[in-house]
């Protein structure tokens, strides 16, 4: 009997795995989900690019808590993406452990002021043509000195964004794709 529990646990562990994630939508996604007062915004130049050409986002940091906080002048952003396959990949980036920070490579954010910075991606090596779904994460180290208090640090998720990569000949299919927001 206990061998009998046993395997129906683990069949019916196996029933609820969730499927293999594929983006369909262009467009928004989801929202940012704000930590500690900081939001980040994931925004395309463009919902649809030729696969090849490279793709433009701005990554828009805001703060949206009740406190000024400093941050740094240059953001360490990853890039995260899944293809319209279900695989996954990212811009690698190194993440230093600890910072010293200063008025001059940091920068204050008071409540409702946003700081923008850039992200490209090549496509040219995306496997095949679809929706890809973008999403960032924006980290900071811990400020190791005492100069820009109160010094924001952590990790901030964006909101998702898809973004239809079509193949030169521009064939591909839109039978499953839905649009949201811009086109």
């Amino acid at each position: 009997m206990a061998g009998t529990v046993i395997v129906l646990a683990i069949l019916n562990a196996c029933t609820t795995l969730p499927e293999e994630y594929i983006p369909t939508t262009v467009g928004p996604v989801s929202d940012p989900k704000p930590v500690n007062g900081l939001e980040v915004r994931l925004v395309p130049k463009l919902d649809r690019v030729i696969r090849g050409e490279p793709l433009f986002f701005n990554v828009i940091i805001r703060n949206v808590g009740q406190i000024p906080f400093w941050i740094p002048r240059k953001p360490h952003v990853v890039l995260i993406w899944t293809y319209p396959n279900g695989q996954r990949d990212n811009m690698m980036t190194e993440f230093p452990d600890h910072r010293f920070y200063d008025t001059a490579n940091a920068i204050r954010l008071s409540p409702g002021e946003i700081m923008t910075t850039r992200l490209k991606v090549d496509t040219y090596y995306f496997p095949k043509p679809g929706v890809t779904e973008f999403h960032a994460v924006y980290y900071v180290s811990p400020d190791d000195t005492a100069g820009c208090r109160p010094f924001w640090h952590g990790r901030a998720p964006s909101n998702a964004y898809g973004v239809l990569v079509e193949s030169p000949d521009r064939s591909a299919s839109r039978s499953r794709i839905k649009y949201h927001g811009r086109s």
